[in-house]
């Protein structure tokens, strides 16, 4: 029998710090799988416009059967704020005013994210109303907000239609909260709710972990502990048995008894 092949795409979630290898989500994920033969790969994106292109390179470097997809939380901001911070072609820091503010009709402008690196989280306190949430504010007066959910939701379709012309099993799960950010949290819960509307009008599978607590954070309220990981490796193990385990109706169990 072939080994199902599981990939997840996604951010610091599996690379996390504070979190032994074995408490990870998908090793947790990969023990509940022991009576299965399968085979498991983890990687990244850092940015949404090119999360398709990662997906598509993902999937068929590790000819997977499975693609679990993670929104990051991280990448969604600047896709809401009028003023980006972005980094150069040089490693230093530019501003830029978002492509869609005067036209909401318009496109993502790649330099924003061309050079993007993904750098180690540093938690340090903070207050739950800063000017990033200010610019957020400004991004969901001015109506970027429901631009960010329409491109977001386009992006997931790429790798959607991929997965079904390819025959790939897919879940899409939503970002967690960001306790730390008024504004930052309100982006994280609308863009959930707006993607679960969206899959279930598309039939695409989707976990939305919007609504995990605080009791499932570590101390930087941006990670998740221990907690955490189990829970969403159950979540899964469960979304896999259901949608891509093989069924057997109570026919062939009776054929088989009376084998």
């Amino acid at each position: 029998m072939e080994s199902l092949k599981i990939g997840f795409l996604g951010g610091c979630i599996n690379n996390q710090k504070g979190i032994a290898l074995d408490e990870f989500y998908y090793s947790v994920f990969d023990s509940l799988l022991s009576d299965t033969a399968h085979e498991i790969s983890a990687g990244t994106y850092y940015t949404f416009d090119n999360m398709a292109e990662k997906a598509q390179t993902f999937i068929e470097s590790n000819n997977l059967d499975i693609l679990c997809l993670w929104v990051r939380q991280f990448p969604l901001m600047p896709l809401h704020k009028p003023f980006i911070k972005y980094e150069n072609k040089n490693r230093g820091i530019s501003w830029s005013i978002h492509p869609a503010l005067f036209n909401l009709n318009g496109k993502w402008n790649n330099k924003l994210t061309k050079y993007h690196t993904q750098n180690e989280y540093i938690y340090k306190r903070r207050m739950r109303f800063e000017k990033r949430d200010l610019n957020l504010l400004l991004g969901k007066v001015s109506g970027l907000h429901s631009w960010a959910r329409n491109f977001l939701n386009h992006e997931i379709k790429k790798v959607s239609d991929f997965c079904d012309s390819n025959n790939i099993k897919l879940l899409v799960i939503s970002p967690q909260q960001c306790p730390s950010s008024i504004m930052g949290n309100n982006v994280c819960k609308t863009i959930s709710a707006s993607i679960e509307r969206y899959c279930a009008n598309q039939n695409i599978s989707y976990l939305n972990i919007i609504n995990l607590g605080k009791e499932y954070y570590a101390i930087d309220n941006v990670h998740f502990n221990a907690k955490c990981h189990n829970l969403l490796a159950n979540q899964i193990y469960n979304w896999v048995k259901e949608n891509v385990s093989p069924k057997i109706d109570e026919k062939q169990i009776l054929e088989i008894v009376e084998v």
